[in-house]
């Protein structure tokens, strides 16, 4: 898991892509629909990276991302492929 927040270009992310691993999320305040390993969070469309998606909500126990991606069943069940967007959170 990675975010946009670590100064990674499109270029970069693009080739990321391209490794031969499985289960690599790039969580973004775009949406680049080209590539599939990129995970859009709308709460940020409007600054320039994500916020800090490893911030747990005490009350509901969970990190920032979780509320939008449900990455243990994404990983389970895609055995770590870039289909993320099936597993977006309503």
């Amino acid at each position: 898991m990675m975010s946009d927040r670590d100064g990674l270009t499109y270029e970069q992310m693009k080739s990321i892509g391209k490794l031969k691993y499985r289960g690599i999320v790039i969580f973004t305040s775009k949406e680049y629909k080209d590539l599939p390993h990129t995970f859009y969070i709308d709460k940020y469309k409007n600054k320039p990276y994500v916020g800090n998606i490893l911030q747990r909500n005490k009350l509901l126990n969970k990190r920032l991302f979780e509320s939008y991606f449900d990455y243990v069943s994404w990983f389970n069940n895609e055995n770590g492929k870039y289909n993320c967007e099936k597993y977006r959170i309503k």
